[in-house]
């Protein structure tokens, strides 16, 4: 009997000091794929302010959390226990209908004022300098799919808010005399019978080759209905090469639920002849800027082995804050587009049209805009940013 009393604190004892020997062998990791974060790092050499404050033992009690040994096991293995006792929300916000394998996100509620009015007055900043320098200028709202998506989900659940936000958020835009576009309405007059679903990932917070394609083709025909100079026509899916990845997907949404629901979605290329070899391209990112060719900013994921997971950024192209991309055969003038991710996969069509296309980012550009825009005299302007979109990232 007392050789059983003993098992209970040895067994204790040994899986604290085989974790705590798991966690001092393992090297901690800087990101989770998972969870798409920053992870803490070690706490080191505290001030005697930081721990009178108790700040440093938060930091270490976030460290030792973010670095548990074998963590994303342990959270694969919570989000299961939450599906097995029938929880609706993972991470409070994705459904996910495994008959059919879409994830849609929880309602949004109405925003306040504030909140359209802070991202209403970044932009109206912008316009303004524009009009002073003659430069025309129009605010793109890309389609979500959070906001035209909102099937399957629990008949419970609330109504979304996300098309009356993003109506309010373009009055707030009229009202300061910027020309908006809800590209919605636009995709329609090209594509009148227009099923959302066919525009998204089932998995993934963006638009997939297809809803892209249809967003670059209105962007172009509002372009020239603007008098913006541009070369030829939107490119039709007709007089473009489809291409498919057979990699796995790793939707941003599916990540929530570690990768748990079974879906078919791919990452897809349209693309003419001859893409590849229009372009020269000077990138600037984290480590600087340099040149760059086509293939090293469009669909990396291509140089993949076919069974290695590829995600939406890796499959188009990554947020990087500025790309300067120049086309000899393109007879228009120089294009302009601060943009948010939903614009990367139209990045190269858009340039197709452009002797210059500057792609600028907002979330990481570190130059200063007004001076930058002031030198280079591009010919137009336009934000495109998807509708959920207010605060706009800088």
């Amino acid at each position: 009997m007392n050789k059983l009393n003993l098992l209970l604190p040895i067994g204790l004892f040994l899986m604290l000091g085989g974790g705590l020997a798991a966690h001092l062998l393992l090297p901690d990791r800087s990101a989770s794929q998972m969870e798409n974060r920053t992870l803490a790092a070690a706490p080191t050499s505290p001030s005697s302010a930081e721990v009178l404050s108790g700040d440093w033992s938060k930091q270490a009690e976030s460290y030792f959390t973010d670095q548990f040994p074998l963590r994303d096991i342990w959270m694969k293995s919570f989000v299961r226990s939450e599906l097995a006792v029938g929880k609706t929300y993972i991470n409070e916000k994705y459904f996910a209908d495994f008959d059919s394998g879409w994830i849609t996100s929880g309602p949004s509620e109405l925003h306040d004022e504030e909140t359209l009015d802070a991202g209403a007055v970044k932009a109206q900043n912008i316009n303004e300098h524009l009009k002073e320098l003659g430069i025309p200028f129009t605010f793109y709202s890309l389609p979500a799919k959070a906001t035209y998506v909102r099937e399957p989900h629990p008949d419970y659940m609330p109504e979304d808010a996300g098309i009356e936000n993003n109506a309010r958020f373009l009055e707030k835009l009229a009202d300061r005399n910027i020309r908006s576009v809800r590209l919605i309405d636009t995709m329609r007059t090209i594509e009148p019978k227009l099923d959302p679903q066919k525009l998204y990932f089932k998995t993934d917070h963006h638009w997939k080759i297809d809803g892209a394609m249809l967003g670059y083709q209105a962007i172009i025909h509002d372009l020239i209905e603007n008098g913006i100079p541009v070369s030829g026509a939107p490119l039709s899916e007709e007089n473009m090469k489809r291409s498919c990845l057979e990699n796995p997907f790793e939707g941003s949404w599916n990540k929530f639920y570690h990768m748990l629901v079974p879906n078919d979605d791919l990452i897809c290329y349209l693309e003419p002849d001859g893409m590849a070899d229009r372009f020269s391209i000077s990138a600037t990112s984290v480590t600087g800027t340099s040149d760059a060719s086509y293939e090293d900013i469009y669909g990396v994921a291509r140089k993949l082995p076919p069974e290695q997971s590829v995600n939406y950024s890796v499959g188009y192209t990554s947020d990087y804050p500025e790309l300067d991309i120049h086309n000899a055969d393109a007879n228009s003038g120089h294009l302009v587009v601060l943009k948010d991710s939903y614009f990367n996969p139209i990045t190269f069509l858009t340039a197709y049209h452009f002797q210059r296309t500057t792609v600028i980012d907002l979330r990481y550009y570190e130059g200063d805009l007004d001076t930058w825009i002031e030198a280079e005299q591009p010919d137009a302007v336009i934000m495109a940013y998807n509708d959920r979109n207010f605060d706009l990232g800088f």
